[in-house]
This record gives structure tokens, C-alpha cells and sequence, in this order.
């Protein structure tokens, strides 16, 4: 058992080490922002308080790039995905009272259900496609992948004091990324995996008119 304050430092020096690793690219690093800021809104207790800092990293990306906004598609998920972390989480937590906490079930399915839902409608209308695998599929690695974080944290450091123990640990980090890759290769080889469902601009406008109507309604009775 990992105290929150430490597991919380650990997953964060993870992510860094996954963005080194990853190349720092713009969307990775977008990304590894975006989930750090998760982390910080879980350690302070209440998700809604992150609002601001989300938004005002949401601007001054837009600001360095103005072209993100309509046409980078990995900043639109990776921005509405922190959304529903922050804002659609703390109301589907509470349909899932009854599912125990215990390797932090309850919290990959709520996150995933909470990021499915907030994406759907732009994944829908960019690539007109419907995953119907991806709730279990997310299930099934979110909660190895801190660890792996964190495995690949130790194995750049102890690279640096005993190259072979870093090699033991990488090979630990690599079997975990396979289980992965395997986890998704074969849920994307199911014939019912995914269907092909586009939807024209003007349908995914209203799905969000909707969502941010709800979003509003269920963080107002929230606060």
C-alpha cells in the first residue's frame, strides 16, 4: 500500500518519464498535461476546483497554436477528456456507489465512462466510427498503466547507477506495455468491435448542447 500524497508524486514523475520516453511531441506532451492536471484536481479533493487551471491551459495552448482548436484532433480529445474527468465524474461516481474500491475498479470505470461519453459525439463526427469494446478494453489496462509509469521512473533512474538492474525493471515495464498491446489487439480483431456511425456537424453540436446542459444541472446540485 502506497500513501496517496506518495502514489501521487509517483504517478506524476511517471508521466514525465512516459513523455521523455514518448519523444515530447506536441500532442503527447498535451496529453501528459492534461492527465497531470487529473491528478492534481483528484489530490485536492474535489475535481470542480480544477476548472479554471483547465481552461486557462486549454487558452494558452490555443494561444501558442491557434490551429489545435479546429484542427488538431488529438488536443480535442485529450481537452474534452480531462473535461469528463473533472466534470462528469463526480455524478457518475455516484451510480457506482455499490462497486468496491479495491484495486481501483471503481475509479477506471468511472473515468472511462466519464471520458467515453464526453468524446463520443467528436469521435463520432471525425471519424464516424463507434467503439463498442472500449469501456472493458479501458478496464482492463488503466489500472496497470501507473504502474508501468512507475517501473519506467526506476528503471531511467537506476540506468544511471546499475545498468544491469535497470535492464531487470525495464523488462518488468516491457511485459506490461505487451499485456497491453494484447489486451487491444484482440478486442480490435472482434468483428463487433466497432461500427461505423458518422454523424454531421450539426447532430454533434446538439450532443454537446445536451452535455453541457446536463454538465451545468448535475455540477449545480454538486456545489
Amino acid at each position: 500500500y502506497i500513501p496517496r500524497k506518495k502514489a501521487f508524486w509517483f504517478v506524476v514523475a511517471g508521466i514525465v518519464v512516459f513523455l521523455i520516453f514518448a519523444g515530447l511531441s506536441a500532442s503527447v506532451v498535451r496529453a501528459g498535461i492534461m492527465g497531470i492536471l487529473v491528478l492534481v484536481a483528484k489530490q485536492m479533493g474535489r475535481m470542480s476546483r480544477i476548472g479554471n487551471v483547465l481552461v486557462l491551459t486549454a487558452v494558452l495552448m490555443t494561444l501558442h497554436n491557434p490551429f489545435i482548436l479546429l484542427y488538431d484532433a488529438g488536443f480535442q480529445l485529450s481537452f474534452l477528456s480531462t473535461v469528463g474527468l473533472v466534470y462528469l465524474s463526480p455524478y457518475i461516481g455516484k451510480r457506482f456507489m455499490y462497486i468496491p474500491e479495491a484495486g481501483g475498479i471503481r475509479d477506471s470505470l468511472v473515468s472511462t465512462i466519464s471520458a467515453t461519453i464526453i468524446t463520443l459525439p467528436l469521435i463520432l463526427f471525425q471519424f464516424g466510427r463507434l467503439s463498442i469494446v472500449s469501456v472493458p478494453v479501458n478496464m482492463l489496462i488503466l489500472w496497470i498503466i501507473p504502474f508501468i509509469m512507475m517501473i519506467g521512473f526506476f528503471a531511467v533512474v537506476f540506468s544511471f547507477l546499475f545498468m544491469p538492474l535497470a535492464t531487470v525493471i525495464a523488462w518488468i515495464a516491457w511485459a506490461g506495455m505487451f499485456y497491453i498491446v494484447q489486451i487491444v489487439e484482440w478486442f480490435a480483431g472482434l468483428k463487433f468491435a466497432a461500427v461505423d456511425m458518422q454523424v454531421p456537424v450539426y447532430v454533434m453540436v446538439g450532443m454537446y448542447g445536451a452535455l453541457l446542459y446536463y454538465i451545468w444541472k448535475w455540477n449545480k446540485k454538486i456545489i
